[in-house]
């Protein structure tokens, strides 16, 4: 027998929930063992008597194999034939089977048995004889008993019962075709919601546009199977709707595509908030608009929230050639909901990020023009005191250096403070060539050595690791932005470690990046006086910082250009013991 279609899997076990309630009255009203077969003949219920015969030679091993033996080749009898079977099986025990259909494919039966049949079935001791015989077991009082409670029926009993179950089964027979649609209908439903759930599920964490706008797509593509599928948002006059994103057959002439509010149908679909389908479309603007593309089909649905109208989801087509139906319609629908959930909030998170964007760089240019203002006051001070000391009769020459050593420290205290700038603004540039790490900080650490008298420095720099892809410039900022906050804290000298080891699983879960990446891992430890639990926080905060001069954007940058790059840092010292900086970057991009 051909494997049932999910469909017919789902009615079927409707079928059998249905029948196992009414069956259990059948059975109980005419004192019969009655029992529900699937459609390779296993048991799936049987109710009636208990202690029945077929119950007793069940729990024998031959009997159990010896009537499914007898099922099987009954459910492929069936298979033909659409009447009940009346026969005596194996055991000289007599059993009626009435197919179960669903839209012509036999998916069970219903049956009655064990019984006698007076005009069919042989005399008490043959049948003993017989079981005995097939089973081969000794015969017992037990046996004996069990089969004289085998209920006989007279022809007519006989004819009634299987009267009563041809009509159970014509029955269902007749309604099968019902049953299956709705089932049908159920189970396209029931993929409808869960695709719906994994829809919202995913659409809920995502912040760009650009995929959002691909995840809907896909979930259209693959649910009606259209020539294409496309998604235009509302531009920022509110006038007109711009191409989003384009997937399928064809898709070239309709990636630039511009539609007005208002025009055509899927312009009037903007326009009204209302979804549409329209088979067998003909002098719509939009096919102008797309030259040589076809569109013969379309179904399109608003993108809204509250009252304002996001967009429009328009699929073009179906491959099959069929119409699009209201489902087509309505599964979209509900597909827009999340949709246009997740566009506005990655709308409002892009604001925020702009608006975070502009404030921070209000603080930036505030921050600017504090120390640089700080600076050129200082400065004017000292080129407003040389002309005072060259107008002295007696040249002054001490005063004089002093003062233009003051204006040049202060001149190069406000480049340095511009550089930062310059630094932070253009951190996203990076230029990557293989770079050898441990290499990188043995070069960096050489006028750390030189000058041991304060520290003693401990290298675990093992050759061989592999390479990683980084922008070398950026790699020294980060490493001698670490290497001289780490001497600066060990004011009254200290130990200063430098490590170089690959990352572990444990360590890339840590930071969470990906398990199957290799990462290298850079350790700078030092044994100043740590950072306070307060200040941790905030170590990696633009113009955090606890020194009277700098600007605070050291370990900004320096994070900056470690996440740039795909990795991670982390402090992990304990205060009064030394700051300990761990970094973690991957081997690839």
């Amino acid at each position: 027998m051909s494997s049932l279609s999910s469909s017919h899997q789902y009615a079927t076990r409707r079928v059998f929930q249905h029948l196992g309630r009414l069956l259990e009255s059948i059975a109980f009203a005419l004192d019969l063992p009655v029992w529900l077969l699937d459609h390779e003949g296993r048991i799936v219920q049987h109710n009636g008597p208990e202690c029945s015969a077929c119950e007793l030679l069940h729990g024998l091993e031959a009997g159990l194999a010896g009537c499914q033996d007898y099922h099987r080749a009954t459910m492929i009898e069936l298979q033909t034939f659409r009447e009940p079977v009346v026969k005596n099986c194996y055991l000289g025990l007599g059993k009626i089977l009435c197919p179960l259909r669903i839209e012509n494919i036999l998916i069970g039966a219903v049956g009655v048995f064990p019984i006698l049949m007076t005009a069919y079935s042989p005399d008490g001791d043959s049948r003993l004889d017989t079981i005995i015989e097939t089973l081969g077991v000794t015969r017992s009082p037990e046996l004996v008993q069990t089969l004289d409670r085998v209920k006989v029926l007279s022809p007519l009993e006989l004819q009634r019962v299987v009267r009563l179950l041809t009509a159970l089964s014509e029955e269902i027979a007749s309604s099968s075709f019902e049953l299956t649609d709705t089932v049908t209908e159920l189970i396209s439903t029931y993929d409808e919601l869960t695709l719906l759930y994994r829809m919202s599920q995913t659409v809920g964490t995502e912040t760009a546009v650009e995929r959002i706008c691909e995840m809907i797509l896909q979930e259209v593509v693959e649910m009606l199977r259209p020539q294409r599928a496309f998604l235009l948002l509302v531009d920022g006059t509110r006038e007109r709707l711009v191409m989003q994103r384009v997937v399928g057959n064809e898709t070239q002439p309709f990636e630039r595509l511009r539609v007005g509010l208002g025009e055509g149908l899927i312009g009037q679909v903007a326009a009204t908030g209302e979804g549409v389908i329209q088979n067998h479309l003909k002098g719509d603007p939009v096919q102008g608009l797309v030259g040589s593309a076809t569109i013969g089909s379309v179904v399109a649905v608003p993108l809204r929230t509250n009252e304002r109208i996001l967009g429009v989801v328009v699929a073009t087509d179906k491959l099959s050639g069929e119409d699009f139906i209201a489902n087509d319609l309505k599964f979209i629908a509900a597909l827009a909901g999340p949709t246009s959930i997740a566009l506005e909030n990655a709308r409002l998170n892009e604001e925020r990020i702009r608006t975070e964007r502009e404030l921070a760089w209000s603080g930036i240019a505030f921050a600017a023009a504090h120390k640089i203002g700080n600076s050129l006051f200082g400065l004017e001070g000292y080129l407003r005191r040389m002309p005072e000391l060259l107008a002295e009769p007696a040249l002054d020459l001490e005063s004089l250096s002093s003062a233009v050593s003051r204006a040049q420290h202060t001149t190069n205290t406000m480049k340095q403070i511009i550089q930062e700038f310059k630094d932070f603004s253009r951190a996203d540039q990076l230029k990557r060539s293989p770079v050898d790490l441990s290499g990188l900080l043995e070069r960096l650490s050489v006028p750390l050595a030189e000058g041991a008298g304060r520290w003693k420095v401990v290298k675990k720099l093992p050759p061989g690791l592999p390479e990683i892809l980084a922008d070398p410039d950026r790699l020294e900022q980060i490493f001698g932005e670490l290497l001289e906050n780490a001497t600066q804290a060990m004011v009254e000298g200290g130990t200063l470690t430098l490590a170089v080891t690959m990352a572990t699983p444990e360590q890339l879960d840590h930071f969470e990046l990906p398990l199957d990446r290799k990462a290298v891992c850079v350790n700078i430890a030092d044994t100043g006086p740590g950072i306070p639990p307060e200040n941790k926080r905030h170590i990696f905060d633009s113009f955090f910082t606890t020194r009277g001069t700098g600007t605070g954007l050291g370990l900004a940058i320096v994070r900056k250009y470690v996440e740039l790059h795909g990795g991670r840092i982390k402090e992990l010292g304990q205060p009064g013991k030394g700051a300990d900086f761990l970094v973690i970057l991957p081997v690839s991009i």
